[in-house]
């Protein structure tokens, strides 16, 4: 596409781009990945050196492929791939992009805005506290797991509890969308109140629940750490087929904090159809695994 018709505005980089590392690309011999531009602002979501090196060697088109989403799902999306490949993001840089994406975003958790933005979840946590007063907080977290948690479990199912003495018929899916807890959480606080317990768990040790909940929050930042490992593979980086795979890769892990932010909102009616298809996808992705962990015949 024109290089023309690209715009190089609201990058996570302060600084701009790196002058060096734009010379370092324009006197590379290997072929560079296409860019991506985010549609329909044709704002360069990742690869603004590229575009310099391309300038430099006076060159007026460069290859190019498109993300369909909002604003704010670009400049996520620009933050996690400039943190996974490529130059490196400047520490200021990535916590500025922390405080815009908790200002655009409060559910998210400080784990996942961590995986997004290379920082540690204590440094997130530092951040939100110290943000400005009037960015909206949310009484949830979205983890790294894509589930919604309130932020005070307590304070979940006491939320719960009310709502059920109020509306004894309700369904689980009901109480768990007005208290904003799990299913789960719902039939135990039913289940208590029906023995005439409290609705608040006591504290439990913890067990293997925890710990499964703990690897589970890790799942994203284990995703970018092999997807950078690929990234800098040159049998990837300069065949047509491996190119094509990296960028498929970065597109599906900036896109799934988006996915969990729309399952959030999504109407009671849709969720039957959209966990057949998490059901569907799921199958294709163990048939490439099996495919992959089984040798071909000779």
């Amino acid at each position: 596409m024109p290089i023309s018709s690209l715009s190089l505005r609201d990058s996570p980089r302060s600084a701009g781009a790196d002058a060096e590392h734009v010379a370092k690309l324009a006197g590379s011999a290997a072929a560079l990945p296409p860019i991506l531009v985010h549609w329909p602002s044709l704002r360069v979501i990742d690869g603004v050196h590229r575009v310099r090196a391309a300038i430099l060697l006076r060159r007026t088109e460069i290859e190019a492929e498109f993300f369909e989403g909002s604003e704010a799902e670009a400049f996520v999306l620009a933050v996690r791939l400039n943190t996974m490949h490529g130059l490196p993001l400047t520490l200021a840089d990535r916590r500025a992009a922390a405080e815009r994406i908790i200002a655009a975003t409060p559910e998210w958790s400080d784990r996942v805005v961590g995986g997004t933005t290379g920082l540690s979840p204590r440094t997130v946590a530092t951040i939100r506290a110290r943000s400005n007063p009037g960015i909206a907080q949310s009484n949830t977290r979205i983890g790294a797991d894509g589930r919604v948690r309130p932020i005070s479990p307590a304070a979940g199912r006491i939320r719960a509890s009310r709502f059920v003495r109020d509306n004894p018929d309700a369904s689980l899916r009901q109480i768990a969308k007005e208290a904003g807890i799990s299913l789960s959480t719902a039939r135990d606080v039913r289940m208590r109140l029906n023995r005439g317990e409290d609705p608040v768990a006591r504290r439990k040790p913890a067990g293997p629940a925890v710990v499964a909940a703990e690897e589970d929050s890790s799942r994203l930042a284990r995703i970018g750490a092999i997807v950078q490992s690929m990234n800098s593979d040159p049998s990837l980086r300069l065949t047509s087929s491996g190119r094509t795979l990296l960028r498929w890769i970065h597109l599906q892990a900036g896109a799934l904090h988006s996915l969990y932010g729309a399952i959030d909102g999504l109407p009671a009616h849709c969720s039957d159809p959209v966990a057949k298809l998490a059901q569907y996808y799921a199958e294709a992705w163990k048939e490439i695994n099996r495919r992959l962990e089984t040798p071909p015949e000779e």
